[in-house]
């Protein structure tokens, strides 16, 4: 991803001489500290439009059916536009090399829980709009499938720290979610990020063995009275 971006870099410096230069050097220098932390798991948004799908840091959830759409903006953006995994989720960086916006990214996907677990809360605890130029808050609307719904919007660093969103819900396998990032005016550097929690769930065949342990001891227990 590093040598992806210094691409570009080197393509600003070729067309538009030293001014780009010192652009890019500037995007370089602010990005620096959050690649360093990135590991190989990293995927940009094309390769998720390609049919990629990844695990959640610590293995329990699955992201998978990405789909994107580009509202105001060319999609060869997405390219550069990045998926960090996190403990349990993901977040979206969009804006390293060309900021974002204005425009909206709406994009749907699938996140399901490993075997006996279910997925019983969803929250945006990170949003923020960073290097924003003449910008409007950056907003996003988080809608699954089974009704829950978050709403949030931040218009630069002086929100932080960010209060966070979540919602809890009965239990489920999987969602599929459609979320969509908007900046009306101006861009920035967005970054939005996605996380569940789980509980885990007792296998049906679990549950008829209990319910049938129960029903015996009870048989049991008339018979000896």
């Amino acid at each position: 991803m590093v040598k992806l971006l210094w691409k570009r870099v080197l393509s600003w410096i070729s067309v538009d001489g030293a001014a780009a230069a010192i652009v890019a050097g500037i995007l370089i220098v602010s990005a620096g500290p959050a690649l360093a932390g990135w590991d190989g798991d990293i995927v940009t948004v094309a390769e998720l439009q390609s049919g990629a799908s990844f695990l959640s840091d610590d293995g329990g959830l699955e992201f998978s059916d990405f789909n994107f759409t580009a509202v105001g903006f060319d999609d060869s953006a997405f390219d550069t536009f990045l998926v960090q995994p996190r403990e349990q989720g993901f977040r979206l960086i969009l804006g390293f090399g060309d900021l974002f916006g204005p425009g909206s990214l709406e994009m749907t996907y699938t996140v399901s829980a490993g075997k006996s677990a279910g997925i019983d809360s969803a929250s945006i605890p990170f949003l923020a709009l960073i290097q924003a130029v003449g910008a409007s808050p950056l907003e996003v609307s988080w809608d699954a499938s089974n009704g829950a719904s978050l709403f949030g919007s931040s218009d630069d660093t002086d929100n932080f720290p960010w209060p966070g969103l979540s919602t809890d819900f009965d239990p489920v396998a999987s969602l599929m979610v459609d979320q969509i990032v908007s900046l009306s005016v101006g861009s920035g550097i967005a970054k939005v990020e996605n996380a569940f929690t789980t509980i885990e769930v007792p296998e049906a065949g679990s549950g008829a063995l209990f319910a049938m342990g129960i029903w015996a001891a009870l048989v049991g227990s008339r018979r000896s009275r």
